[in-house]
């Protein structure tokens, strides 16, 4: 099973061969979203020099926060000093929807939003992530291959 992938300035992202459960590949948000923010620390590290240490802080959460895509799964992992690790399987995913706000769109990011069957993390969200038309093709394709390798169909009884 060969995946095709844009070569478009995948800056954060790895690619390995897969295996039973080995990472496909991995994808982090991007500073973008937090830019509005790091404006306004910096603006205000002229009067009150601490909003630095704030701002130092969110570099370092968005970089210790990534998505890993495995064989099976969808791995999230996320925080500093304490990491917080959920794990959502390919043939949960009911629905899977792509954000493009005009000022991630102006550098090239998107919004995903995976909508699962999964009592843990009933939602996912890749905020900031770049070439996000290619993650929502995979997720699709995943998706599909789960249900026909699990044999299973989903229903919604309550809605």
């Amino acid at each position: 099973m060969a995946l095709i992938f844009e070569k478009k300035a995948m800056t954060n992202q790895t690619f390995t061969y897969p295996h039973q459960d080995e990472i496909v590949f991995t994808t982090k948000p991007s500073n973008w979203i937090n830019a509005p923010l790091y404006a306004v620390c910096l603006a205000v590290a002229i009067v009150f020099p601490l909003s630095l240490l704030l701002l130092a802080y969110k570099v370092i959460e968005i970089s210790c926060w990534k998505f890993e895509f495995r064989a099976q799964t969808i791995v999230e992992k996320q925080g500093v000093f304490s990491v917080k690790q959920t794990e959502n399987h390919y043939f949960r995913i009911k629905s899977v929807s792509l954000e493009k706000p005009f000022l991630y769109r102006l550098v090239g990011l998107a919004i995903l939003k995976i909508e699962t069957s999964d009592y843990a993390k009933p939602q996912l969200i890749l905020n900031g992530i770049a070439n996000a038309e290619a993650v929502h093709r995979f997720l699709k394709q995943k998706t599909y291959e789960g249900r026909k390798t699990e044999k299973v169909r989903e229903f919604d009884f309550f809605r």
